[in-house]
C-alpha cells in the first residue's frame, strides 16, 4: 500500500517482520529490512536500536533508564517503549536537539 512517508511514525522489527506504524496507530508489514529502510530516510528518523527506527515527531517523552540508557515513550497508539543504549544515548540526545 503506497502512502506518504510523512504519516509514518516508526519502523519496528517484530518476530522477524518489519512493520511501519503510522502516527494514527495503523501498522503495515513491509518486505524491506530496517537497513534498507534506514538508507532511504532523512534525518527526521533515528535508528534507536536493532529493532526500531523512530521519527522525531513520534516521541512523546524521553526518560533516563538504568545504566545510563534512555527510555523513549512514543506518541503512537499501541507502540511499545523504546530503549536507547548507553553507547547511543549521547548521539540520540544530540539528534533530538537539532
Amino acid at each position: 500500500i503506497p502512502f506518504k512517508i510523512a504519516v509514518i511514525g516508526l519502523f519496528a522489527l517484530t518476530d522477524g517482520i518489519v512493520y511501519c506504524q503510522t502516527f494514527d496507530g495503523r501498522r503495515y508489514a513491509t518486505d524491506q529490512t530496517l537497513e534498507e529502510i534506514e538508507r532511504e530516510l532523512d534525518n527526521t528518523f533515528y535508528r534507536a536500536n536493532r529493532q526500531t527506527i523512530i521519527h522525531r515527531e513520534a516521541i512523546e517523552e524521553v526518560n533516563r533508564y538504568f545504566a545510563r540508557k534512555l527510555l523513549v515513550n512514543p506518541k503512537i497508539k499501541g507502540a511499545e517503549e523504546i530503549i536507547i543504549s548507553k553507547a547511543k544515548s549521547q548521539d540520540f540526545l544530540f539528534w533530538l536537539t537539532r
